[in-house]
Formats: structure tokens, C-alpha cells, sequence
């Protein structure tokens, strides 16, 4: 009987763990107009040694140094994907910030509609590849951290054809009701 008994009974009506919000993006008001930039400090460092390029390069043709040269062209092609990432990521943030500029200077209310395609079609890229530079991603603006994924609303068409977001009608209905 005791065997079957929970060590920890609390645990059960205890909050799930909190999760922060680390932000990779930090987008700043300027009075040159909105500055986006990767947030200092997240992006890993990596780095090839040169000294052990350099060794390797004037060894290659020892029988280990095979291998050894392999590892050097992926270490190397983990250095461009990354940066590649970044570049993605930088180019996406750019064009959110530049539709939804109204939503970060006012609030929910304005944030305007806009899809993965949209953005994608844009930067000429496929839209898989903005869902996954978004996805998990979040962004330190003057409203505060935001997920990038808050950032694309569907439209919805009203009489006037205006198109509002989703989110902006759900705002404008909350602000309404209270």
C-alpha cells in the first residue's frame, strides 16, 4: 500500500514550469525608422581553429588527414548554414516589421493581416522555409517580447472590403466588452 502511494501528492495541482522567452530578435525605434538586429548574446559561436586548418591543410595527404578534412568542410558548412539562418531569419523580421509597424507602435488593435505566403512570396522564398525561420522564435520590441509567429494574422473582409486581422477583430470585440 505505501509502495502505491504518491511521494509528491502537491505535484499534481502545481503549475506547469514556466517557460521564458529568449529573444533572438531586437527591434528598436530609431529616428531613422525601425532597426532590426540579432539580440546580442543567443546566436552560438562557432569557429574553426585556423592554426589546426592549417595543419591540416599542409598534411592532407596523410592517411588520417582524410577524415580529418571531412570533418573541417562540414565544421565549415555548419559555420555558412548558420549564418544563412541568420540572414533568413533578418530578412523575415525586416518584412514583418515593415507590414506590422502600426501594431508595434499602437498595440493589438492594428496589427494588419498577414500570411506565410505573403512574406514568403516577398523575400522569394518558399513558405515552408518562413515557417521554420519563425517557428520558436521571438522578437524584443517596445511592446514587449513577441513570438514572430504573432505576427501573421488571417485577413477578415468586412462591407467596406477593408481587410482587418483576425487578431484586430478579436481586440477590437475584447476592447468592446469590457
Amino acid at each position: 500500500l505505501i509502495q502505491s502511494l504518491n511521494p509528491r501528492p502537491g505535484s499534481d495541482f502545481s503549475a506547469a514550469a514556466t517557460e521564458y522567452l529568449i529573444p533572438e530578435l531586437r527591434v528598436r525605434q530609431t529616428p531613422y525608422g525601425w532597426q532590426i538586429d540579432l539580440y546580442p548574446g543567443v546566436r552560438p559561436r562557432v569557429a574553426i581553429n585556423e592554426t589546426y586548418a592549417s595543419w591540416l591543410n599542409a598534411h592532407r595527404q596523410e592517411a588520417n588527414a582524410q577524415i580529418l578534412c571531412q570533418q573541417l568542410e562540414e565544421a565549415r558548412w555548419l559555420i555558412r548554414s548558420l549564418a544563412q539562418r541568420e540572414e533568413t531569419l533578418l530578412r523575415v523580421a525586416r518584412v514583418l516589421v515593415r507590414h506590422q509597424s502600426a501594431f508595434l507602435e499602437h498595440g493589438p488593435m492594428h496589427l494588419a493581416p498577414l500570411t506565410l505566403r505573403e512574406v514568403a512570396e516577398e523575400i522569394e522564398v518558399h513558405e515552408s522555409t518562413v515557417s521554420r525561420a519563425v517557428q520558436g522564435k521571438a522578437m524584443a520590441t517596445p511592446r514587449g517580447v513577441i513570438l514572430l509567429r504573432h505576427l501573421f494574422s488571417n485577413k477578415v473582409s468586412n462591407k467596406n472590403e477593408e481587410g482587418l486581422s483576425a487578431t484586430a477583430v478579436r481586440e477590437r470585440l475584447r476592447y468592446l466588452l469590457t
